[in-house]
């Protein structure tokens, strides 16, 4: 039988530790079914690079948290997992700060059940769907490849057909993704990737300064979550390093 002195420390623990995750503004919960009894590190990206923010120990059944009595700058942020052979996870810091994964690292795009995280969901409802996309592709490649080498023409052009109809397929996707959530974060996101369709009947002179002069149209400037993802760095290095004078 637990002593009283025992039992009122153990009451009060339990108090002060409800009491922190009460006023923490971010609870980042998460479960892996293969990860036991390790650390797990959140980083950031910031530009290209990746950054650690904080350090914690899943436990035995692969259950930790992160939490915060501040909010988090919004962006694209990652689970790490160093006793894993270094996997790890990308997830969207928004809006919604308070909210659990469940999955299997080593399968996690198809295992990830968010709760509390509407664009997470949205994130990876979209992963799964590019996954589609990128095995058609790899697909009809391979049978590219091969009957390149058998210098079978028409199996090789049917091949390229099928590639460009996949494409097709997935920028059709893509815009209704879009036009049906227009203020999603990944929707905002992604954009920052989009680049401009040069009109076809313009010499080569006239689409270089086309495609310079409408470089930047169309991105949500106010949407400050880009700047912690690869896309705000690799947005700018593009324009400065093509389509700038180098002095």
């Amino acid at each position: 039988m637990m002593s009283f002195p025992s039992f009122v420390l153990s009451v009060l623990c339990s108090f002060f530790a409800t009491g922190i995750y009460s006023q923490s503004l971010v609870q980042i919960s998460g479960q892996f079914s293969d990860v036991k009894s390790e650390p797990v590190i959140l980083g950031y990206y910031l530009g290209s690079k990746q950054y650690a923010k904080d350090t914690v120990q899943a436990d035995a059944k692969g259950k930790f948290m992160f939490a915060y009595p501040e909010l988090m700058e919004q962006g694209l942020y990652l689970l790490y997992f160093p006793n894993q052979d270094n996997k790890y996870v990308e997830f969207f810091v928004s809006d919604d700060q308070q909210f659990s994964v469940k999955g299997k690292l080593s399968d996690f795009v198809k295992t990830a059940v968010f709760n509390g995280s509407t664009d997470n969901t949205l994130f990876y409802s979209h992963m799964n769907k590019l996954e589609t996309f990128r095995n058609k592709e790899e697909k009809w490649q391979a049978v590219k490849a091969r009957h390149g080498v058998d210098g079978n023409i028409d199996s090789t052009k049917m091949a390229d057909d099928a590639i460009q109809q996949n494409s097709d397929a997935y920028n059709v996707y893509k815009e209704e993704f879009f036009r049906k959530k227009p203020d999603s974060f990944l929707t905002k996101l992604m954009r920052f990737s989009e680049r401009p369709v040069i009109p076809e009947v313009l010499s080569r002179e006239e689409k270089y300064y086309y495609y310079k002069s409408h470089f930047f149209d169309g991105f949500d400037w106010s949407f400050t979550g880009v700047l912690r993802s690869p896309n705000y760095q690799s947005l700018l290095t593009e324009y400065i390093d093509n389509l700038t004078v180098q002095q």
